[in-house]
């Protein structure tokens, strides 16, 4: 998505503002992550690239638009191949409702999701805690009768 920004940034008019085109990850390193907090300039549109980091942890000056696209990647361990993995799948409404509430924090913004009404209804209510998955994992050990680690 970011080339994909930076190609239609080159194609912008001189008379339209240009993108300023932020990331905003956990791995990505504290000097790059700052850089979305960075005072935006009169002749430029900030637009921000987030995972869900932003969904609650956070508030950047002048966010009036979100687009959701009501998807986020959670981590996935896979006993039967030993392997841990990112998978790709449906928010929850409050997560939903979280990422609507970044938009116009500081004055009036909009939300903009990727999917139906209807979809959002059909959504869990709330996302599975860390905790209740480390229990599970916990649970999953116990049950391979592996008792240290």
């Amino acid at each position: 998505m970011e080339e994909l920004l930076k190609e239609k940034n080159e194609m912008i008019s001189e008379t339209t503002k240009k993108l300023d085109i932020c990331t905003l990850y956990s791995a990505l390193p504290s000097k790059l992550q700052l850089k979305a907090f960075d005072r935006q300039t009169d002749n430029l549109r900030k637009v921000i690239l987030a995972t869900n980091i932003a969904e609650t942890s956070i508030t950047i000056d002048g966010i009036k638009y979100v687009i959701d696209s009501g998807l986020v990647k959670i981590r996935n361990y896979n006993p039967n191949k030993d392997l841990e993995s990112l998978i790709v799948t449906e928010i929850s409404k409050s997560s939903g409702m979280q990422r609507a509430g970044r938009a116009g924090r500081q004055s009036q913004g909009k939300c903009f999701r990727l999917y139906t009404e209807e979809s959002f209804q059909k959504l869990k209510k709330f996302t599975t805690p860390v905790l209740n998955l480390f229990i599970n994992f916990l649970s999953m050990l116990n049950s391979l009768k592996i008792r240290k680690f």
